[in-house]
């Protein structure tokens, strides 16, 4: 086989493997060992280890490391690899992997690049240093020189930007971004496209953190500016993929938080109870990161209810997985809650 068929053939694998990671946990292993050994089949590069990967005998024609399909394919299974790592372990691995694909190609190259964003993502999201606000416009500029101002890859890196801004508390920034793009992609797609609904969920996201961050009058408006826009997410993600799909259960959690703001406690209690449902069942009963923020979202539900004993359990779950993913926010959050618990049962 040649290099251009090998080439080919990862790169209609790599588009498959991409879609089936959406399915359970159970089936992540066989999907990412399958995509490993077609690394290890087409790819000629001893030195798979200095990348994180695990190493596999080579076999037939060896296709170039420096080509896009190799870079597509290592960055699916490092994603299937972090799925049930830590947090705080994800942004060492998605490093690691740049370092090595950085040594063998031009600082230009766009799979390189895009690299460097997931790297950004992932310290983000694991909150384990400052946002490099800098570094993400400058990919950010890449992406619009090189894909246009409308491509995915520069909306992926928009909303990155956004989360960075966000995680500094400028939140001004952070909204006219996500803003802009939700109505780029709902312009070029449609409003209920997914592309176009993942920048709806992370508007509705922010929305909800910058009602946590604001004053009681301000709180109620943004609030339900937030659950308007979380209600016609949730319903076209019911409607597209079922009610308990991942998308459309992290929807539903947005849907509890933005109640829980708006003080309509019983039914945000209900719309919680049925997310950790859904986690709990499909994700077979892990202690998943997304299910402590369920338990901590359960925990406030129940201590503005009173409800002492469920508000205790809850917040004990939710500061348990937060310490073990070292989600310092969380965990921050939920070791206050549980102290607020103690001190109103020692008032009451």
């Amino acid at each position: 086989m040649s290099a251009d068929e090998a080439i080919g053939r990862m790169r209609g694998a790599t588009e498959a493997l991409s879609v089936l990671q959406a399915r359970p946990r159970a089936h992540r292993p066989s999907i990412s060992g399958h995509a490993r050994a077609l690394l290890a089949t087409y790819v000629d590069v001893a030195a798979w280890n200095d990348a994180g990967l695990p190493t596999l005998p080579p076999h037939g024609e060896p296709v170039p490391v420096r080509a896009e399909t190799v870079v597509r394919l290592a960055r699916l299974v490092t994603s299937i690899h972090c799925a049930d790592l830590r947090l705080a372990d994800r942004p060492v691995v998605w490093s690691r992997l740049e370092s090595f694909f950085a040594r063998r190609l031009p600082a230009s190259s766009p799979e390189l690049v895009r690299l460097r964003g997931v790297v950004c993502n992932e310290q983000l999201e694991a909150d384990c240093l400052p946002p490099d606000v800098a570094k993400l416009k400058e990919i950010l500029e890449f992406q619009r020189k090189e894909h246009g101002e409308d491509s995915y890859l520069a909306g992926l890196t928009r909303g990155t930007l956004s989360g960075a801004y966000r995680q500094l508390g400028d939140f001004a920034p952070a909204i006219s971004l996500l803003d802009g793009e939700e109505q780029l992609r709902a312009s070029r797609y449609g409003r209920d496209h997914p592309v176009t609904l993942v920048a709806r969920s992370l508007l509705a996201r922010l929305l909800l953190l910058q009602a946590e961050a604001a004053d009681e009058a301000a709180r109620l408006a943004i609030a339900q500016r937030a659950l308007d826009l979380i209600n016609e997410v949730r319903a076209a993600r019911d409607r597209m993929y079922g009610v308990a799909a991942r998308n459309a259960t992290l929807s539903r959690r947005h849907e509890g938080h933005a109640l829980l703001l708006l003080g309509d406690l019983d039914r945000a209690r209900v719309c919680l109870d049925h997310v950790l449902t859904f986690e709990m069942t499909r994700d077979g009963r892990a202690d998943l990161y997304s299910s402590g923020q369920t338990h901590l979202l359960l925990a406030r539900v129940y201590a503005a209810q009173g409800n002492w004993q469920q508000a205790r359990e809850h917040a004990g779950h939710a500061h348990r997985i937060s310490s073990a993913h070292s989600a310092r926010g969380m965990e921050s959050a939920a070791a206050a809650l549980a102290r607020d618990i103690d001190l109103t049962r020692a008032d009451g």
